[in-house]
């Protein structure tokens, strides 16, 4: 979210779309809309995460009202309860939101364009259908199903005016991206295009994203939606059954929408908000089970206390049992507690001691987000998401002598042969502190740097599993290989309590880096 708290800052500032100042234009934010909108906001004094709360919580304040007016109208008060409290607990909406995401807002323009769709209402379709896909890029495939629900529900006395309206739709976008393209040169933002490396069109790749799908919570969502349309059997084979029919338009999108993510490395997934449509599609379905038994008042508490007892915990039933991905993921939005109750990361304590830096300073990185918004110098994303060059072809050692940065961050993580757990237990290493290149370089217990090879291009050939093609895991390689040979660069920072190592050049770079062991921050709010 701080990458685009930065696009914000600068746009405002300078009006241009750049990670950079003065910089050439490029898009490592995929919200557009959102990020314009905070811009707005922020040239008149809002807080750009004050303003996301804001919109968030309208948004919030609309999705509930569709739903207890026009998805369960007339039920009790009971029930409103419980699936407000059901909603708020759907992490990859609404935790997700309070990070700073747009996740609430795309899924009220979600839930909007298709109430209207439904009603035939064409002018909200319209406009409410552009905000949507100028939101984010996957819209569009959430939007698609609209066009076939309006055009079935049009009277054909006003079929030309759905043809009126379709056409400002689809001029309004040609219009947009051929501005893109001439603002930008390209088409989509550089994360889509960084995303699609490292991924792989596999069936295993599609069944094992759609297993971090499937939580707790999804699968007794399904179960109940199976079991409805199974005892409406007769009806739904002939089209009578309204539920059914929405189901069945909307879900080959779903999977089409699911299948893109599978192809792609899915970084940045934070709280899973890459499936909010997907948990809000499933959530309304359910929804629009219990109005239709609105009759049946004990089997509609029934399965709301199903569905509360099963939202508790949505961490990933098919990753706990099998072991999918080797992961262990939970999203939940009372997951949201550990970020304000533990200390924040270490990264960002580095990047407010880069701030105090009185002079220009260049810094060439893989972690985009903490170290660039808070220090607030001149940064090169070498994993590509915001310089447009390394989204195309990886960091090169010539690199960090044309571009001449003061400090380098990698995350080393994803680098194979590079043992971090090695630092960490080994007691001679300071627990947060600098030692000399050669110390970690030189030591084969710590790096293979003799297995280590300058990787020059983003293919499928030099691992036998793509997603160690991922552009932050290349980076971070090539940068270990060049660092080896480099004799400007001879100290490393580092702290055990991440990943991320630093190597710097001058020594009050490497004063400015020991002041942020000490610094003592517990989040957005507590400070």
């Amino acid at each position: 979210m701080l990458i685009l708290y930065r696009y914000v800052d600068i746009f405002a500032q300078y009006n241009t779309i750049a990670f950079n100042p003065n910089s050439l234009p490029v898009e490592g934010a995929t919200d557009f809309l959102w990020m314009v909108i905070l811009t707005l906001l922020h040239k008149i004094g809002f807080d750009p995460y004050f303003t996301s709360q804001l919109l968030n919580s309208i948004s919030l304040f609309f999705i509930l009202k569709i739903i207890f007016n026009e998805i369960i109208p007339k039920q009790s008060v009971i029930i409103y309860i419980i699936v407000g409290i059901v909603f708020l607990n759907i992490g990859p909406i609404v935790a997700s939101s309070i990070l700073g995401f747009s996740s609430l807002t795309f899924c009220f323009l979600l839930l909007a364009i298709y109430i209207f769709a439904l009603k035939t209402n064409y002018l909200y379709w319209t406009i409410l259908s552009i905000l949507f896909c100028l939101l984010r890029p996957e819209a569009f495939i959430f939007f698609l199903p609209t066009i076939l629900i309006i055009y079935y529900k049009t009277n054909r006395s006003d079929v030309r005016k759905f043809y009126r309206f379709l056409f400002i739709i689809i001029s309004f976008g040609l219009t947009y991206f051929a501005w893109r393209y001439w603002y930008f040169k390209e088409f989509l933002p550089t994360p889509i295009i960084v995303k699609s490396i490292g991924g792989e069109t596999s069936f295993t790749r599609y069944f094992a994203r759609m297993s971090e799908v499937l939580s707790t919570f999804v699968i007794a969502q399904v179960f109940l939606i199976f079991l409805y349309f199974i005892s409406n059997f007769k009806n739904s084979i002939r089209g009578k059954n309204n539920i059914f029919n929405l189901v069945l338009i909307t879900l080959p999108f779903i999977l089409v929408y699911i299948f893109m993510l599978s192809t792609g490395h899915a970084s940045q997934n934070i709280f899973f908000r890459y499936f909010s449509p997907i948990y809000l599609a499933l959530f309304l379905f359910t929804l629009l089970i219990i109005n239709d038994l609105k009759r049946n008042k004990l089997l509609i508490y029934i399965i709301t206390f199903f569905l509360c007892l099963t939202s508790i915990d949505q961490s990933n039933l098919l990753n706990r049992t099998i072991g999918i991905e080797n992961k262990l993921v939970a999203n939940p939005s009372t997951k949201l507690l550990k970020y304000y109750s533990n200390e924040i990361h270490p990264i960002t304590h580095v990047g407010l001691s880069l701030e105090k830096f009185k002079s220009n300073l260049t810094i060439m990185l893989t972690e985009a987000g903490n170290i660039p918004y808070f220090s607030k110098k001149f940064s090169i994303d070498m994993a590509g998401l915001n310089t447009a060059n390394y989204a195309k072809e990886p960091v090169k050692c010539e690199d960090f002598i044309s571009s001449k940065p003061d400090i380098i961050e990698i995350d080393v993580g994803p680098v194979d042969y590079f043992y971090y757990d090695k630092i960490i237990n080994d007691k001679e290493m300071p627990s947060c502190g600098i030692v000399n290149k050669k110390n970690i370089l030189n030591d084969p217990t710590k790096v293979r740097i003799d297995k280590l090879f300058l990787i020059d291009s983003y293919t499928n050939d030099y691992f036998i599993e793509n997603h160690k093609n991922a552009t932050v895991s290349v980076a971070a390689n090539n940068t270990l290989y060049c660092m080896n040979k480099n004799k400007d660069f001879n100290h490393i920072f580092f702290n055990k309590k991440s990943d991320q190592i630093y190597f710097y050049k001058s020594e009050e770079i490497g004063e400015l880096l020991m002041t942020s062991c000490d610094l003592k921050l517990k989040g957005y709010f507590l400070d």
